[in-house]
């Protein structure tokens, strides 16, 4: 099974990362926005393909409550 509780919090921390890129502390020191800025470029493709997982969830759901509509059979 997936780690979602994993997934979860390392969604939370690249919106986390993105709200400190914005920060006007971290852009005037270089050091620090390299630092995060990589931190956020190396979680990115999971974060993406996490929202892909969950929105691949919810079709699937929605599909079958379609399927289980009597209605929606005939």
């Amino acid at each position: 099974m997936l780690p979602i509780g994993k997934l979860e919090q390392i969604e939370r921390r690249f919106r986390e990362l993105e709200q400190l890129l914005c920060s006007p502390d971290i852009a005037s020191n270089p050091d620090q926005l390299r630092k995060l800025n990589k931190e956020r470029v190396d979680i990115e493709p999971v974060v993406l393909a996490f929202g892909r997982l969950k929105k691949i969830q919810d079709e699937i759901v929605s599909n079958s409550e379609a399927l289980d509509d009597p209605e929606l059979r005939e």
